[in-house]
């Protein structure tokens, strides 16, 4: 009775946010404006603007702007980062960049603290739609992170160079550069950015009554990437374009700050080349896409001080991915519809292993339709995916997916909505977890995640203000969650599906923007976000954690950002709590990591030189306050850093 009670309490005072900070950038997301959007329901976004005020690191830095997001971070600059969104593993989150899936087989998420941030100019995290014609395979995932990056598209034939050089503390320099250019029928961008990352930051952490200083050590960090693509016009109706990039990344792994195992000598080298095709084209009101892209990653790990026969460990690994396919959408009066297929074949190579080639094909196969109602939309979608795999005892898979949203306007100025949204996805177990170490489960069940969510929208709007709520409360089921456990040896772990988890959430943003003088050239903005949630272990009432928190889920996280702006001069101060939460699913005392906090300040200002050249400079304190805390047990994180930029561009 108590916790149906706290349920109640729990659906009614939180609900979701929408990250948006701009009036127009709303709307961009909004279900009722599904033809200027890529994706629909719920979804979270955040634009070029505050992505260079809070100067994020990578990828997996940016996503603590979002809210339900649940982020592994195993220490700064250069650590391996990955997230559960919603209480659901981050294996059921897509990555789509500019259209193309990034794919990794080998561990089946993408690590987002290798993701470059400075060429992206829109983050979006939710549901895609049919009108971005994605691969048919982005549509079957539970949600999708989609990335939009420097585009060859623009409204003039002008050169546009943009230049970001940044200083840190504990060795960070970073150095970007993007040029781009289109021209009557041709069009292009090259890009390249260089990183390195000494990291040996000072930290404290507390061992009961025992308290911990050092240094981080092995924590360096070399990145090199470039990329580019290139797009041809012949006609307004058709347009194809080449994207290709490559990417290398040399770093030590610093590993658990443990008393009884100070060294380290862990080295993680990986290096991905990327090439795609695609050819849009549009007949009436009929639109199709036809893509190819190639994706190649190597990864090496190295630790000079394991303890075997030769006094180290190497493991190398390769994997291939090719997905290919064809997207359609058209429309017809107010019902827009899409079809869309496509193959994924991926190989994994484990050099030094006797059976060194793992395979797998995909089909995949989505159709839907968004209808437009009287003062709402309609969205349904259904989805299937043939699976093939080879070298391995795992059957072959018949998969079937659906989703569906309803929104609706209640009243005439379409300034409050209400909005349902339910979907059924899968997700394949990687190679990693089907190969992993020396015990290897080749009869793993594909994990199944079901959610629903509801919510409400408001606006409102003044000559002088806009203020924006957005609230959504959510349950999410997971069956057959893979995990792993230690077996007598613990370090030789076994990969099983053993989990049935529930998710109870609810998240609440409310934004404010007001102008403080009749000219504009003071202006206010302040942003709360709350996010509550409930992810139980319900696999066997027998378990001893059964009806607990399942790890590194905290039960609640706050963020505030207030920003003053005077012309082009802008201050903005934010705060990030995160509540307790724990290291292992038994929520017992020796597991909990206590909740933490840090503010982060930064002021920038922006200089016109001439009619389109503009400099930047920005200054940003994180962690201010010096605080001790952790995202991941035993992994620190920096305390009080600093970071200059200067941003050129014209």
């Amino acid at each position: 009775m108590i916790r149906c009670f706290l349920y109640l309490v729990l659906f009614g005072f939180h609900f979701i946010s929408f990250t948006q900070v701009k009036e127009q950038e709303v709307k961009e997301v909004l279900v009722r404006k599904i033809k200027d959007s890529t994706l629909i329901g719920a979804n979270q976004s955040i634009g070029i603007e505050e992505l260079n005020k809070y100067q994020p690191t990578d990828i997996g830095d940016a996503l603590l702007k979002f809210n339900s997001i649940s982020l592994k971070n195993y220490g700064g600059i250069g650590g391996l980062k990955s997230f559960s969104f919603r209480g659901i593993g981050s294996s059921h989150t897509v990555v789509v960049s500019d259209g193309f899936l990034l794919v990794n087989p080998q561990t089946g998420q993408v690590n987002l603290g290798n993701q470059m941030i400075h060429s992206v100019k829109k983050i979006t995290l939710g549901r895609l739609s049919g009108e971005g014609m994605f691969p048919a395979s982005a549509y079957v995932f539970s949600s999708a992170l989609a990335l939009e990056t420097n585009d060859v598209n623009r409204p003039d034939s002008s050169l546009h160079l943009h230049t970001n050089l940044s200083f840190g503390s504990f060795g960070l320099k970073d150095g970007y550069m993007d040029v781009s250019r289109q021209k009557k029928k041709i069009g292009f961008n090259i890009y390249g950015r260089g990183r390195t990352f000494t990291g040996n930051y000072p930290f404290q952490i507390n061992y009961g009554t025992y308290s911990l200083s050092d240094s981080r050590n092995n924590n360096l960090v070399r990145d090199l990437q470039w990329g580019g693509s290139l797009c041809f016009q012949p006609k307004e109706n058709l347009i194809l374009r080449v994207i290709g990039d490559y990417s290398s990344t040399n770093q030590g792994l610093p590993g658990a700050v443990v008393l009884y195992n100070p060294t380290v000598g862990q080295y993680l080298n990986q290096n991905q080349q990327r090439l795609g095709f695609d050819l849009k084209s549009k007949f009436n009101a009929f639109n199709f896409r036809v893509f190819t892209v190639f994706q190649r990653n190597y990864l090496q790990y190295q630790d000079s001080t394991f303890l075997n026969q030769q006094n180290y460990l190497e493991s190398r690994y390769q994997s291939f991915q090719n997905n290919s396919g064809i997207s359609t959408f058209w429309a017809f009066k107010k019902t827009r519809f899409f079809f869309n297929n496509d193959t994924e074949i991926s190989q994994l190579n484990v050099f030094d292993a006797a059976e060194n080639v793992k395979g797998r094909f995909v089909y995949s196969s989505v159709f839907g339709l968004e209808k437009s109602l009287k003062r709402g939309q309609m969205q349904l979608q259904g989805g299937y995916q043939r699976v093939l795999q080879t070298a391995m005892i795992f059957k072959n898979k018949d998969l079937f997916s659906g989703s569906g949203s309803l929104s609706r306007y209640l009243n005439k100025k379409q300034s409050i909505q209400w909005f349902l949204f339910s979907s059924y996805t899968n997700r394949l177990p990687s190679f990693s977890e089907l190969y992993f170490g020396t015990i290897d489960n080749e009869n793993l069940k594909v994990e199944r995640a079901f959610q629903s969510q509801m919510g409400l929208n408001f606006d409102f709007s003044t000559k002088k203000s806009t203020t924006e709520l957005r609230g959504l409360a959510y349950y999410n089921r997971v069956w057959d969650k893979i995990v792993a456990i230690p077996t007598k040896n613990l370090f030789v772990w076994s990969i099983q599906n053993v989990g049935i988890v529930d998710v109870f959430g609810s998240d609440l943003n409310i934004s404010h923007h007001r102008r403080l003088d009749e000219k504009g050239k003071w202006n206010l903005s302040a942003v709360f976000k709350s996010s509550y949630q409930l992810a139980l272990d319900k696999t066997s009432k027998d378990s001893p954690t059964y009806g607990h928190q399942i790890a590194y889920i905290p039960f609640q996280t706050i963020q505030t950002n207030l920003g003053i702006e005077r012309k082009s001069t802008k201050f903005f101060i934010e705060l990030f709590w995160s509540d307790f939460r724990y290291s292992l699913n038994q929520n017992i005392h020796a597991n909990v990591l206590p909740s933490f906090y840090f503010i982060d300040l930064g002021l920038l200002h922006k200089f016109k030189i001439g009619k389109r050249n503009f400099l930047t400079i920005q200054f940003n304190v994180k962690n201010c306050t010096n605080q001790n805390f952790v995202f991941v047990r035993s992994f620190p994180m920096p305390q009080r850093n600093y970071l200059i930029t200067l941003r050129y561009a014209f």
